[in-house]
């Protein structure tokens, strides 16, 4: 076995790893540094084993630890990894402190296995609209705005990761999509997939063979389930639809979409600058917030489709002062 790489040093350094003594930086560093030195890695090792056989430190604290040392220290010396400039080093740490480390090294494998799963598998948000009336209105992460038509139902991750933003859709909704040349975002419906970059667009599909996109901007990707090789790109002013297990592309002059038809906007636990970007985008209004704060503040609520209505109960809510500048833009700020 070899020793090179295992000095006083490292053994100070476990020390203080071990004993929480290093600050958050250093012990990424020193994790790294465990993982890649095969030499140290054993030594680890060898001391965990003998640490089990003593028993379950956890569930009977009255385990001979001194036992448990005294194989561990034969066992090293079996194996020459003790010099006699070293020993000294290695006796002075009591076999308490390494079981504190057993405990610390376990707990952070599982913590980091939880938390990397948790990132790579994001939590998934399932937003349904129930109501007669409402539009329910809600912000992606990555920016794009979903305005989700009654009876309907769309499913997102909090966080987007990968190489694609993918949602799924029951029912209809309007896209705004974000612009993200790396990642597109991908609607996963019953009866077909839609890939985009960065449009608007309505899509309305119920089950595996009802499907209707219309495109208000962009180009957008369609492909049926049903029948791979049925795909077809649509542009702005173009509907397409199914058909005898076919999709059918047609040019129309003009159609109303789950935005253009709102008759009262519905905010869940949204936050005020993202409500504030949807009311710019869907009424060409210049609306503005002064403080961080106030941006980040949350509200569940219900518009008429009205922007003067928006705007007041918005100023009453979070006690705002509006003041109009001579360009038609209003500043929202707190009293």
């Amino acid at each position: 076995m070899e020793t090179n790489s295992i000095q006083p040093n490292n053994y100070r350094r476990i020390a203080r790893f071990i004993s929480g003594e290093m600050n958050w930086p250093e012990r990424v560093w020193f994790s790294l540094l465990l993982a890649c030195n095969s030499n140290m890695k054993r030594l680890s090792e060898e001391m965990k084993n003998d640490w089990n056989k003593t028993g379950d430190y956890f569930n009977n604290m009255n385990i001979n630890t001194s036992k448990a040392w005294s194989k561990l220290y034969q066992r090293l010396e079996n194996d020459n990894l003790l010099s006699a400039n070293e020993e000294s080093t290695i006796v002075r740490f009591k076999p308490q402190v390494y079981l504190k480390y057993a405990a610390v090294v376990l707990f952070a494998v599982v913590i980091s296995g939880i938390g990397g799963y948790k990132y790579f598998n994001p939590e998934l948000v399932a937003l349904a609209n129930n109501s007669n009336q409402n539009t329910v209105i809600t912000t992606l992460p990555d920016g794009t705005t979903i305005y989700l038509a009654q009876n309907s139902t769309i499913t997102y991750a909090k966080r987007f990761v990968g190489k694609s933003r993918n949602v799924k859709l029951e029912g209809e909704a309007f896209f705004d999509v974000a612009k993200d040349p790396e990642k597109p975002f991908v609607i996963e419906t019953k009866a077909a997939s839609v890939k985009v970059l960065g449009t608007s667009f309505n899509l309305k599909s119920t089950n595996s063979t009802n499907f209707e996109l219309s495109v208000v901007e962009g180009k957008v990707g369609v492909n049926l389930n049903s029948n791979k090789n049925e795909n077809v790109v649509a542009i702005a002013g173009d509907k397409v639809m199914t058909k005898d297990n076919k999709l059918i592309r047609e040019r129309v002059l003009s159609f109303k979409t789950t935005k253009s038809s709102m008759v009262r906007l519905q905010f869940q636990d949204e936050s005020l600058s993202s409500i504030i970007n949807v009311i710019n985008k869907t009424y060409g209004s210049s609306l503005q917030l002064s403080g961080e704060s106030l941006k980040n503040k949350k509200i569940s609520v219900t518009f008429e489709n009205d922007i003067s209505s928006i705007v007041n109960i918005l100023s009453v809510s979070f006690n705002l002062e509006l003041t109009h500048q001579l360009d038609s833009t209003i500043i929202l700020k707190e009293k």
